[in-house]
């Protein structure tokens, strides 16, 4: 009687370890079609886009993809998504909470246009879970010092 109570108690054990060992994948960031346009809302054909995402719930990399715009100013991301055992969706949370009020949660991604010149131009749009996905991003001149007002 003792002896297979500690055969199922072995199974068990093992079962809830394979289980904990498992990667489950989640939706992380859903289709995104976005517009590119200039500051006067004409649309920006052939311009690279970078999409990056992640899920800080169970780490922190983030992964990238570049996609040109067609014609229209149009490039569509594909759906994102997480893969992580249980065990990491456990304790990855508790990890991250140590970092107290800079810890971040959930699935996030954003879009930087790649312009031609980064120190006078700039284009991005965040996205968060929740929230809506933006339609455009438009690209504006970066402000210098002798613009800024003071």
């Amino acid at each position: 009687m003792k002896l297979t109570r500690i055969i199922i108690l072995g199974f068990l054990i093992v079962g809830v370890g394979v289980v904990m060992l498992l990667p489950i994948e989640t939706s992380a960031v859903p289709t995104w079609r976005i517009q590119v346009v200039d500051q006067d809302g004409n649309p920006l054909r052939e311009i690279g886009l970078r999409e990056y995402w992640g899920d800080y719930s169970v780490d922190y990399q983030v992964s990238t993809q570049d996609l040109t715009t067609d014609k229209n100013g149009f490039v569509t991301f594909g759906p994102r998504t997480t893969k992580a055992t249980l065990l990491r969706r456990i304790l990855y949370p508790l990890q991250n909470s140590l970092g107290g009020v800079h810890s971040s949660w959930g699935p996030h991604a954003g879009v930087i246009v790649l312009v031609n010149d980064a120190s006078k131009e700039i284009g991005t749009a965040q996205w968060a879970s929740g929230q809506p996905l933006a339609e455009k991003v438009a690209v504006k001149p970066m402000k210098t010092a002798a613009q800024s007002p003071q």
